[in-house]
């Protein structure tokens, strides 16, 4: 049975317990922080048969506010928005699975200062980009309610805009209760055609990105001025949330190095690679993961030819969408990268 309005207004308050996962020596002096804090979600859920359709799924969409006592005064306390998407699994009538990502921006209270908070290698820019995962079970109680359990993953970094920057990590358990003023009643459908990618036509984009001036990295001895790029990518879509991609980018770097280091440090500054990724489609919203390597020589401090990359982008246009990329080598960020993407075809 159609409800009224496809798309219910829920509410919902989150309490979070964990700890700090310590992932480098430079970040050993918080590995006893036991973060806690406490969230408020204002979404809306889709719950109409095109938009279960389109993705076999009850899509929840919204804004977080949160909270959290990060568990030493080394770290402080943080303040954080979040913009979120939670895809949610019907089971019967009364269960449901549900996963979630959220991106966003938070104000964190003590970063690093050379003379009153010089153990905090986390982060040293109070406004840091922060993302979270997370995933659970929920449980519905009358017209109204929902109870839900969720093992969350938390990162904030800066990019590498400015050091230090290891980031911050860490992991909670979280009991939510979420309120529907309306019904939190998740219709029936029929299973939708099976989607048949194979018959989908790939598509191509080609991009431009763009890095301004980054601060010293203490790990590599340099300063980046700028990067400015190009790439290419090819995707197709596999369902009809997700698709792979294949692409290639080249970009230059403008390093300057500390005195005294080798000449060679930053050196070359035109980089080449190739990645092969995944991809999340949520209407106008992708979010990409992609894994790379380096086919042409790289700078000694990267150490290896491998890195990962995340991004977002949003589509503005039918050819045309913005967004912004994370690159990362192992644990350590290299740049967040804005970028302009138009698809060819």
């Amino acid at each position: 049975m159609l409800q009224k309005d496809s798309r219910q207004r829920v509410f919902g308050f989150n309490l979070h317990s964990g700890a700090v996962l310590v992932h480098n020596h430079d970040v050993q002096s918080i590995e006893n922080a036991k973060p806690k804090g406490f969230s408020f979600d204002l979404s809306k859920q889709s719950v109409d048969s095109p938009s279960y359709a389109y993705c076999r799924t009850y899509i929840r969409k919204g804004f977080s506010f949160s909270y959290y006592d990060l568990g030493t005064s080394i770290l402080g306390s943080g303040f954080i928005g979040s913009y979120f998407l939670e895809p949610v699994y019907r089971i019967g009538n009364h269960f449901q699975f549900q996963f979630r990502g959220d991106m966003g921006l938070g104000y964190f209270t003590k970063p690093f200062d050379s003379i009153t908070n010089p153990k905090n290698n986390n982060y040293s820019l109070p406004i840091t980009p922060y993302l979270h995962v997370s995933a659970g079970f929920g449980i519905h109680f009358g017209k109204k309610l929902i109870l839900q359990g969720n093992a969350n993953f938390n990162h904030m970094s800066n990019g590498n805009y400015k050091e230090p920057n290891a980031g911050l990590n860490w992991s909670t358990f979280s009991a939510a209760l979420l309120y529907y003023p309306d019904n939190n009643h998740l219709p029936r459908y029929k299973k939708p055609p099976r989607y048949r990618w194979s018959e989908q036509k790939a598509g191509l984009d080609a991009g431009l990105m763009f890095v301004p001036k980054q601060g010293y990295h203490r790990k590599w001895k340099t300063t980046r001025n700028y990067m400015a790029g190009l790439f290419l990518v090819a995707t197709k879509k596999v369902s009809r949330i997700s698709g792979m991609s294949l692409g290639t980018e080249m970009y230059y770097n403008k390093f300057v190095d500390a005195p005294g280091v080798p000449a060679d440090n930053s050196k070359p500054a035109t980089l080449a690679g190739v990645y092969a990724g995944h991809e999340f489609l949520f209407n106008k919203i992708t979010f990409s993961q992609q894994y790379g390597r380096f086919i042409t020589n790289y700078p000694a401090f990267y150490k290896t030819p491998f890195y990962h990359r995340w991004g977002l982008r949003y589509k503005l246009n039918k050819h045309l969408y913005a967004g912004f990329n994370m690159k990362v080598h192992k644990f350590t960020a290299d740049f967040i990268d804005l970028r302009i993407q138009y698809k060819i075809f």
